[in-house]
């Protein structure tokens, strides 16, 4: 009985989610869900809406040295491909990004058809970090939330 009672305890005391798999600490909400994979130098989180069959965002490690130069130079690079991939050159925006143990430098190319392309780079003091996004406005303002809240596990 109080075996029973103590087990009872530690479930009621856990957390309701489950702490996310690898190097950091990432929690989206009950209306999105996350797979981690980890392979050779591959690390990739794909994050989906849920009744969605591909990831509305993806994170994946883009350097192993974190340095705000590098963000910048990263990001201006990326503008640059992204300029040259569009035809009619799409209005973009730049946005600081900070939250959690994060901080970087977010691009928006506002699309023709009404949905965007969100890039964000950011690092975590030990790894620069790349999130890739498409699809609505709305969606993204809900991704934003948790990405701001993003921390590196210690």
């Amino acid at each position: 009985m109080k075996l029973f009672l103590i087990s009872l305890l530690c479930l009621l005391l856990s957390p309701l989610h489950a702490e996310s798999p690898g190097p950091l600490l990432i929690q989206p909400d009950s209306a999105w869900s996350m797979d981690f994979k980890e392979e050779n130098s591959l690390t990739l989180y794909s994050i989906y809406k849920k009744k969605s069959e591909h990831p509305s965002l993806t994170l994946t490690i883009l350097t192993q040295e974190a340095s705000k130069e590098r963000i910048q130079h990263y990001l201006t690079a990326m503008i640059s491909q992204l300029k040259v991939k569009t035809e009619d050159g799409p209005t973009f925006s730049l946005d600081s990004l900070k939250g959690g143990s994060i901080s970087g430098e977010i691009v928006t190319f506002r699309l023709p058809s009404g949905l965007i392309d969100t890039h964000a780079i950011f690092s975590d003091d030990r790894i620069i970090w790349r999130t890739d996004y498409h699809g609505s406005i709305e969606e993204w303002k809900e991704a934003l939330g948790f990405i701001q809240k993003i921390k590196r596990k210690e």
